[in-house]
């Protein structure tokens, strides 16, 4: 039984309940993620390091740019939808919150960020909009 329910807005298109042959939604999401992201420091002994630090820090500020796309899902447990989008425009809410919402044009670069993703995985890229969507889990 879900009970998590959550409003997802979000600047990107849909892309169907099914992947298409040789697509796997998450594995190309982790990919653009791996490729594109601030590079991690070399020193792993230990991740408390100030250097470490400023490499969240960096990753929490690229997360919000126009290169950090990915596939989200909508929908709930067993009949998910899936949609590309730039995750440093997504807004969501639970059960209970309000927030007020600027549905302005975010730019080119979002736009032309999320045709490159698309292009990096074999997705056909559409023009990108705002969707409201929901999900339950």
């Amino acid at each position: 039984m879900s009970t998590n329910p959550e409003a997802l807005l979000y600047y990107g298109f849909p892309i169907g309940e099914e992947m298409p042959d040789g697509i796997d939604y998450f594995d190309a999401s982790q990919k653009w993620e791996e490729a594109h992201r601030p590079k991690e420091p070399d020193d792993r002994s230990d991740y408390r390091t100030p250097e470490w630090d400023e490499w969240r820090a960096r990753l929490q500020e690229w997360k919000k740019s126009p290169e950090y796309v990915e596939v989200g899902w909508s929908g709930a447990e067993n009949c998910e939808c899936y949609y590309v989008h730039a995750y440093g425009l997504l807004i969501s809410v639970e059960w209970g919150e309000q927030i007020e919402v600027n549905l302005a044009s975010p730019g080119p670069e979002w736009d032309e960020q999320i045709r490159r993703f698309c292009e990096s995985c074999g997705l056909e890229f559409n023009q990108p909009k705002w969707y409201l969507a929901a999900r339950y889990f």
